[in-house]
């Protein structure tokens, strides 16, 4: 690309891959959300590799695109926030000249270049201190500008600062994994997500507080109602307003008469019984815990699972209840993980839920047993 002086800026670096970020709450509140991802564009003017450094910071990296979807999601939130001509991307050429790459190791498989782009321009005015002479670096136009369309790619010399196409920079959060994003927007569009979960790490366990709290947002979808908090609480290690209202409904009980455990890993069998209860509550007019064996469930029973024999007797019955309505589904094999029982699953959490997992199973409950 073709452009007038350019401002000397700080070194190249040399691409690395990154790890999904750990969630600190460092996203800003108006940030977009879009299908496991948070995107934040900053207007200050940086270089690609200071832009680089300052989104990792704050725990995230420069936004990767990688589909036309997300471009089009990309576009529409950019346009109209600030003065900024562009936005810097995640992705460089830099290690190998013409092979562009995302900078967290995604695979290279959408470009929306401008016409004529990447053209590599080489000048002397776009020399960096380590005395590169082109342009390695990916940003993104906003507006029809006269270097790129609106919406379009070009690439850009890390130490790109002029004033007349000056460059903000777009911060990307991925707290979810790929499978999951269509299912988190369905579960934002059926208000499932508690508040407890906003801005949360989504592929990481859940606990039995976080499952509650889920377990009270399908229970209102559901019933379209409001669920109220228990008045008093028997518990000692917990007195969040979730668990009260879970608690209150019969959704949720405790570890002991006066333990909750909110901060236990929720296993898969302990899944099920819940959103069991959340059914019953929300469709059987006079249920109550104490009265369930009165509540029997109409269904029919899939073929036993491989691992039956580990299913605990009180929660079979939801278990497969779950199963044969495709709300959860087994793990492959046959087989159902509804609990760990070796030191090894314990340690690869081979029978808890994650908590797009969970939010995944809301979403289910919703459209198909409402």
């Amino acid at each position: 690309m073709k452009k007038k002086a350019i401002a000397m800026g700080l070194a190249v670096v040399m691409m690395v891959s990154l790890m999904p970020a750990a969630f600190a709450a460092t996203i800003p509140q108006d940030a977009m959300r879009y299908r496991g991802h948070y995107y934040y564009a900053y207007s200050d003017v940086k270089t690609w590799t200071q832009a680089k450094e300052a989104c990792e910071a704050v725990g995230g990296h420069l936004a990767t695109i990688t589909s036309a979807e997300e471009q089009q999601k990309v576009t529409e939130y950019l346009t109209g926030l600030s003065n900024c001509s562009g936005y810097w991307l995640g992705a460089t050429d830099q290690v190998e000249e013409g092979q562009w790459r995302w900078i967290t190791g995604e695979n290279w498989s959408y470009e929306n270049w401008d016409e004529a782009q990447p053209d590599n321009y080489v000048s002397a005015d776009n020399v960096s201190p380590t005395g590169q002479k082109d342009e390695d670096y990916l940003g993104v136009a906003i507006g029809e500008r006269n270097w790129a369309g609106n919406g379009r790619w070009n690439d850009f010399a890390d130490n790109h600062t002029g004033s007349d196409t000056a460059l903000g920079y777009l911060c990307e959060w991925d707290y979810a994994s790929e499978w999951a994003g269509e299912e988190l927007e369905k579960a934002e569009g059926y208000d499932l997500i508690p508040e407890m979960l906003e801005n949360a790490d989504m592929t990481q366990p859940i606990t039995r507080l976080e499952f509650a709290a889920v377990s009270v947002k399908t229970y209102e979808n559901l019933a379209n109602t409001t669920a109220l908090p228990a008045t008093v609480n028997p518990f000692v290690d917990c007195n969040d307003a979730e668990m009260l209202k879970a608690y209150n409904a019969g959704i949720a009980v405790g570890t002991s008469d006066t333990t909750f455990e909110p901060d236990t890993l929720l296993n898969r069998e302990q899944a099920a019984a819940m959103l069991t209860r959340v059914f019953k509550r929300a469709t059987m007019p006079g249920w109550t815990i104490a009265d369930d064996a009165q509540y029997p469930l109409t269904y029919t029973k899939p073929e036993p699972f491989a691992d039956d024999a580990n299913i605990s007797g009180w929660a079979k019955d939801s278990v497969y209840f779950m199963a044969a309505n495709n709300i959860i589904a087994g793990v492959g094999d046959n087989k159902f993980a509804p609990v760990n029982t070796t030191s090894e699953e314990e340690a690869n959490r081979y029978a808890n839920a994650t908590r797009e997992q969970a939010l995944a199973i809301a979403v289910r409950m919703v459209e198909n047993l409402k």
